[in-house]
């Protein structure tokens, strides 16, 4: 694939998204009027369908925003990456734009409806891409966490 540049959010994405937010008012018409990759992860069946239609964006060059935990902690620490997305890296030889979400858990703790605090407590930092030509899944996890983690607090680790 062509060389990225550091810093770089693709325009054109989709979200990989639970399934059960297709319910809720407002985001879920969004996702799915914009064909997003909604996964069922209670089924076999459901998460390979999202893994394929995931795979079938990114090789049209649509780029796919995946959250590698698959959902939010409660404890406000990271989570144990899920292997999909590294999977999809590897297979399409997609690169992964590792992208930091500082005060989120803060910001919006998993059991309220709306977030408590306004966005300008957020942090965003954007990583140089890892390209996955010549790594394992395992090894683009690993450099994926390491650089998500870089800018995290430690108690957020």
């Amino acid at each position: 694939p062509a060389t990225l540049p550091p810093q770089f959010v693709p325009t054109t994405f989709k979200f990989v998204a639970s399934a059960s937010l297709r319910k809720l008012p407002l985001i879920g018409q969004q996702l799915v009027g914009g064909k997003h990759v909604l996964i069922d992860r209670k089924s076999r069946k459901g998460q390979l369908k999202s893994f394929k239609e995931s795979i079938a964006w990114l090789k049209k060059g649509v780029q796919i925003m995946a959250f590698p935990e698959g959902t939010r902690t409660k404890s406000g620490r990271m989570g144990k990456f899920q292997g999909g997305t590294f999977a999809m890296s590897a297979k399409t030889g997609a690169p992964i734009i590792p992208i930091s979400l500082v005060g989120t858990f803060a910001m919006y703790p998993p059991e309220v409806m709306l977030p408590l605090r306004p966005a300008r407590d957020l942090e965003i930092h954007v990583h140089p891409p890892i390209y996955p030509e010549g790594k394992t899944e395992e090894e683009l996890a690993k450099l994926t966490r390491d650089a998500i983690a870089s800018k995290l607090p430690p108690e957020c680790r």
